[in-house]
């Protein structure tokens, strides 16, 4: 019985595989069709009970697929320092095939896998074991059967510029000193050469834009751009791009979602392709692309809150680039950074209500509260404290923080001190748990102790986020995060309440968008968290100072007041006459124009 199970899963995956070969990689498609499994490759399980092969040799010698008896453990161990922004990777061998399948499974859906094969026969039996269909068909999996790899990546980075060149190599334990050596020598050579060859391809970019300029006329066409590929900065780029055509204009958006998009070839070569007499760049500083666009191609840079600042950038500005701030904190952040005070204006984040719109849920669909948001595991060796000194302190700061809530962590710290007897003279660890407190041990205590009150209190609770297992909340209340703004809306209409404990520019954009659905929502303190601008909205907002005062506004709203109801609506009017991201593309827009018709 399990060798059939084996057969049918191999026969299953290597179909998929082959249909998404086909339609991605056609050359090398054709060239494993023909080859043909020996008997002496044995369909079997690993020691781990993942299905595999043994290969018997001519010398009468017999090794594992990928050589290694645990695949599963092996990769593993391998993979454990790669995560979601490690951006493209190499692995000079297929191996079987786990490994592959690891560091997809680890790396953003933006990062590809490269791999360097030149046995025909180990890609076809990784392929029988292993369904990779949906990355094959993604572009995140990239299968080069070669025996020249210099060659291989020199056609394919040729084919493909939109790719970037991969960042990290993973060697195999198998590989032997002269195998790495010569390809670590191969990958540099191909790296330099792909890197001047892309060089190139944005110049020809910026070129054809300084052709295409015209002056003195109406900006009838943008793209809106962005390299951050987290999803607050595609969003906005999507929504911004749906705002600007909703205005009349031709706009295309240009996002890091796929491989081939993340290359700066890829983001110049789309504001050529749709001949556009304007730029938007989201979330981009004034390096990255800007550096590609003639000084007189009209851009403007719009920095978010989640905007990532690089200190000592340098100013770089032309005469035909605008820069907007999202917040007055992230204003000075970019200020400190390098760039000239005169040049960056205030825009605050605008809001798509073509997306956060009441819906109809089911009345199955209807729960209490929902909760956003990620929570850590305190404990000190998750934390990688484990000196008895520095986890005696860690354990009493963590008791101090629960007891109080609201308490600046230097005042927990000490707190913790005096009542653990344990004082932390080493200052850079002392800074360490003073960062720890605040931004890891009073969100997760905060959190935690928002759902608890309203469970012990017998309210249907929802929570949206990970690291929940760590806490009393029940599995069963316990849900991923939604991942894009329909299923955040959903989500929004589907529960009575929304609970924002937290105080960051993340529950601020939560707050606007469940009013904007509808919904009704509370939030922690009135702290704005730099939204000035967006304060017209935000003071509507029904706020909380305790656990014991939210969990009495939510309990007497789901006991029919009205209160958060009315205070909701005058968010949404506000956020409807003031806030929409087509009013923010209108200051964009105006701005531009005003730019294009002075030149």
């Amino acid at each position: 019985m399990a060798s059939s199970v084996l057969e049918a899963t191999e026969c299953s995956a290597l179909a998929e595989n082959m249909r998404a070969l086909r339609a991605r990689q056609p050359e090398l498609a054709r060239r494993l069709a023909v080859v043909t499994i020996p008997v002496t490759a044995v369909s079997t399980t690993a020691r781990d009970d993942m299905p595999t092969f043994t290969i018997s040799t001519d010398d009468g010698c017999t090794h594992w697929l990928g050589r290694s008896s645990m695949p599963s453990v092996r990769a593993a161990a391998l993979v454990a320092d790669y995560g979601a922004d490690s951006g493209n990777v190499l692995l000079p061998r297929m191996g079987g095939g786990m490994e592959v399948a690891q560091l997809l499974a680890r790396l953003a859906m933006h990062s590809a896998v490269f791999v360097l094969e030149p046995d025909l026969l180990e890609i076809r039996l990784a392929l029988s074991v292993h369904d990779f269909s949906d990355d094959i068909r993604a572009g995140r999996l990239i299968i080069l059967a070669t025996t020249d790899p210099a060659r291989a990546m020199t056609r394919f980075f040729a084919a493909s510029p939109g790719y970037d060149f991969p960042q990290k190599l993973l060697w195999l334990p198998f590989l032997t000193a002269q195998e790495i050596k010569a390809l670590t020598e191969a990958v540099e050579r191909t790296s330099g050469d792909v890197a001047r060859v892309q060089a190139k391809r944005t110049a020809d970019c910026r070129d054809a834009l300084a052709r295409r300029i015209s002056f003195g006329t109406e900006l009838r066409s943008v793209v809106v751009s962005t390299i951050d590929p987290r999803p607050a900065a595609t969003e906005a780029v999507d929504a911004l791009a749906r705002a600007a055509r909703d205005t009349g204009l031709l706009a295309e958006a240009s996002i890091p979602n796929r491989p081939d998009k993340c290359h700066s070839v890829a983001r110049m070569r789309a504001i050529v392709d749709a001949d556009a007499g304007a730029a938007i760049f989201v979330n981009c500083g004034w390096g990255p692309l800007l550096r590609h666009a003639p000084p007189s191609f009209p851009t403007a840079t719009w920095l978010l809150p989640e905007a990532r600042l690089i200190p000592q950038m340098t100013d770089g500005f032309s005469e035909k680039h605008l820069v907007f701030a999202a917040t007055g904190p992230l204003r000075s952040a970019a200020i400190a950074a390098g760039a000239d005070p005169a040049r960056i204006e205030l825009l605050p984040p605008g809001f798509d209500a073509t997306v956060f719109a009441q819906l109809d849920p089911q009345p199955t669909d209807r729960f209490d509260v929902a909760c956003f948001g990620d929570v850590a595991d305190l404990k000190p060796e998750s934390q990688g404290i484990t000196l008895s000194s520095q986890v005696s302190l860690w354990k009493r700061l963590c008791i101090e923080a629960a007891c109080r809530l609201n308490a600046p962590a230097l005042e927990i710290m000490e707190s913790a001190e005096k009542a653990s007897g344990v004082v932390m003279g080493d200052e850079p660890v002392r800074k360490r748990m003073l960062s720890a407190i605040e931004h890891t041990v009073m969100p997760t205590l905060v959190l935690r102790a928002s759902v608890q009150a309203l469970l012990d209190a017998g309210i249907d609770v929802r929570v949206f986020g990970a690291g929940w297992q760590f806490s009393r909340v029940p599995d069963s209340r316990v849900f991923a995060s939604p991942r894009t703004p329909q299923e955040r809306n959903r989500v929004y209409n589907a529960s009575r309440t929304v609970i924002c404990p937290l105080v960051n520019h993340e529950s601020t954009q939560r707050c606007v968008e469940v009013a904007l659905s509808g919904g009704v929502v509370v939030r922690g303190s009135r702290k704005r968290d730099g939204h000035e601008q967006l304060g017209d909205a935000l003071d509507a907002i029904e706020t909380f100072d305790t656990v014991d005062s939210m969990r009495e506004l939510v309990v007497t709203h789901l006991r029919g007041g009205d209160a958060l109801i009315d205070s909701c609506g005058r968010v949404r009017d506000a956020v409807l006459d003031r806030h929409l991201l087509s009013h923010r593309f209108a200051v964009i827009r105006r701005a531009l124009a005003r730019m294009i018709c002075t030149s």
